[in-house]
């Protein structure tokens, strides 16, 4: 019969993705190569290619400063780094979806699927 402890491991959250070190306190673009991908639809893609310092939870779009935020189970908030240009500026505003891809030789690795949060001062944007 098995006890409880070791039911219980299988319940556990994944070990953070800590394998090369990304730091909280630097932007994603200045540890990584990062893509954006944006089309008409509710969702944005974010490829990268290197691992996330801890569990995704949600991103975060600021309309007035053009900035991506990356949103840890713990609170931390990782910037993208680069501003998002005007001309993606609307469709980013649409998005309710973000997929963050990690990639490594033109394979998917890991990935997630998190809500997007929009903050806007437009009034009905």
């Amino acid at each position: 019969m098995s006890n409880i402890q070791d039911d219980m491991t299988a319940f556990k959250d994944p070990a953070p993705h800590n394998e090369e070190a990304v730091l909280l306190s630097q932007s994603m673009a200045s540890q990584m190569d990062v893509d954006l991908l944006v089309n008409g639809s509710e969702r944005i893609m974010v490829l990268h290619d290197k691992p996330f310092p801890d569990l995704l939870k949600w991103g975060e779009y600021d309309a007035e400063t053009k900035t991506l935020n990356f949103v840890m189970r713990g609170g931390d908030v990782m910037d993208m780094g680069m501003k998002i240009l005007d001309s993606l500026d609307s469709k980013v505003q649409k998005a309710t979806k973000l997929y963050a891809i990690y990639m490594q030789d033109g394979k998917i690795v890991d990935y997630y699927n998190v809500p997007l949060m929009v903050h806007s001062d437009v009034v009905g944007g």
